[in-house]
């Protein structure tokens, strides 16, 4: 969808043009909460496309079948402890406050918000037809259930593009920064050498990675029999590191509630346990080194075995 159809038409919501100059109410507002259901079944399918977190899926999943439902009139069951739960999980992690700020230019977050308002305004409609013909309150307590989740979901997304945001420009600054580069091709290979022996000894096969400081991949290598998912979790380990100026293990306390990078634990680019470690020249940041393959305790072993053969080089 366009960004500049979407705001636009967040802009247009709340004025009930077709209510206000049409007598016959009770059919206009009919006709209109049809219309506005349509909106969020087919809002409902694009976003599922792109929603990565399956509690949300799921209950989307379940409210497009359930308004579809409700527009053909159907008898049904309006169970709400599903939406609710999931609304309460994530309301308690977020930072919800009454001013709702749109990001310029996201076209997620803004469908996501579209779909919130359009929710609002079918259960204002209903409440105005409840007035006028018997509605039932679980119905209407049903709409507003959904709107809840919509809004956390809204809210959810929202900080997550911030944290993103902020992660780039912050690992942007930093990169921008002159560093005297001392971490050749060579010098990489002999680290994950150093590493590898230190695996023998603890008998595990691992996966490691060296990135420069920019978190571009030098070189990456695989141990006979080390489990296929090293091979991204090594990589990871070692871009998070250098992206973040950070050993992955110190990542762990900051990703708690109310910590710097809470949220970060929610971006598949980033690990935030063990086993990703910084390499320094001088106090200076050139790389960062990768290793999965046992525990993060193991792994962070390894990878300090990795560090040490790269200070005597």
């Amino acid at each position: 969808m366009n960004i500049n159809l979407i705001k636009n038409y967040i802009e247009k919501s709340d004025f009930d043009e077709n209510i206000i100059f049409n007598a016959d109410i009770n059919t206009a507002l009919e006709k209109s909460i049809s219309n506005n259901i349509d909106e969020v079944i087919e809002l409902i399918r694009k976003i599922d496309k792109f929603i990565d977190n399956q509690d949300f899926s799921n209950i989307l999943k379940e409210l497009s079948k359930k308004f579809l439902l409700i527009k053909d009139r159907k008898n049904i069951s309006f169970e709400t402890k599903n939406i609710e739960n999931c609304t309460l999980k994530y309301s308690n992690t977020l930072s919800l406050d009454d001013e709702y700020k749109i990001p310029e230019e996201n076209e997620e977050v803004l469908m996501v918000y579209l779909l919130y308002i359009i929710t609002k305004k079918i259960q204002r409609r209903f409440n105005f037809l409840s007035k006028n013909r018997e509605i039932k309150v679980e119905l209407l307590d049903y709409i507003s259930k959904s709107r809840d989740f919509f809004h956390i979901m809204y809210k959810f997304l929202q900080e997550k593009v911030m944290i993103k945001y902020v992660v780039e420009l912050i690992s942007e600054k930093l990169s921008s920064m002159e560093i005297d580069s001392n971490l050749s091709l060579e010098k990489a290979r002999k680290i994950i050498r150093a590493g590898q022996k230190k695996a023998k000894e603890m008998n595990l096969a691992a996966v490691f990675a060296v990135v420069n400081s920019e978190g571009n991949l030098i070189i990456e290598e695989r141990m006979d029999n080390a489990i296929l998912v090293s091979v991204e979790v090594a990589y990871k380990k070692a871009y998070t590191a250098a992206a973040l100026k950070l050993n992955t293990a110190d990542l762990t306390p900051l990703v708690q509630p109310g910590a710097m990078f809470y949220g970060l634990q929610a971006d598949p680019k980033y690990i935030i346990f063990g086993g990703g470690v910084l390499l320094k020249v001088d106090g200076k940041i050139v790389g960062a080194v990768g290793v999965s393959g046992g525990s993060a305790q193991e792994d962070m072993e390894i990878a300090k075995a990795c560090v040490d053969a790269f200070e005597t080089i």
